[in-house]
Formats: structure tokens, sequence, C-alpha cells
């Protein structure tokens, strides 16, 4: 059975929510990576992870795409962690 690891969203869906989240995220020192889904999302993070970064998720959101697909779809974003790596 596939290992799902739990990940943080940085806000909540919409497109002026997912702005200003960018804003904040990148403010912050974060870069964004790139955008995907489910299984590889989760891969990706678990590895970030493991390299010693801080991992943080914005839910992808365009008003000008009203397709359900996009749903599932996340935008990795990344910066050198604060604390040194460590399981989790």
């Amino acid at each position: 059975m596939r290992r799902i690891i739990p990940i943080k969203v940085a806000a909540a869906a919409g497109a002026a929510v997912a702005e200003e989240a960018r804003t904040r995220l990148e403010r912050s020192g974060f870069m964004p990576m790139m955008t995907l889904r489910e299984p590889r999302l989760s891969e990706f993070v678990g590895r970030y992870k493991a390299l010693g970064y801080d991992v943080e998720l914005l839910p992808y959101a365009d008003d000008h795409t009203k397709d359900a697909s996009v749903e599932d779809y996340a935008t990795l974003y990344v910066r050198k962690a604060m604390r040194p790596p460590g399981p989790g």
C-alpha cells in the first residue's frame, strides 16, 4: 500500500487568496519549484524535506479555469531549512 505523507497547505483555493499566499511565501524566502499532483506530490515533498528544505504547498487556483481536474494540483515551494534536516 502506498504511504501518503501529510502536507501543510499554505492557503485555501481561489486565485486572489493564492496570489496573496504566493507573495507571502516568496517574501519568506520560498521558491516555487513545480506544480503537480499525487502521488508525485508527496514523493517530492518527502525528497525535499530529506534534503533539508522547508516545504509549503499552495493549491493550484486559476479563476479562468473551471476544470475540476486541476483541483488535485498544488505548487511546491521550498527554502533551505532554518533547522538541521531530520526525519519527518
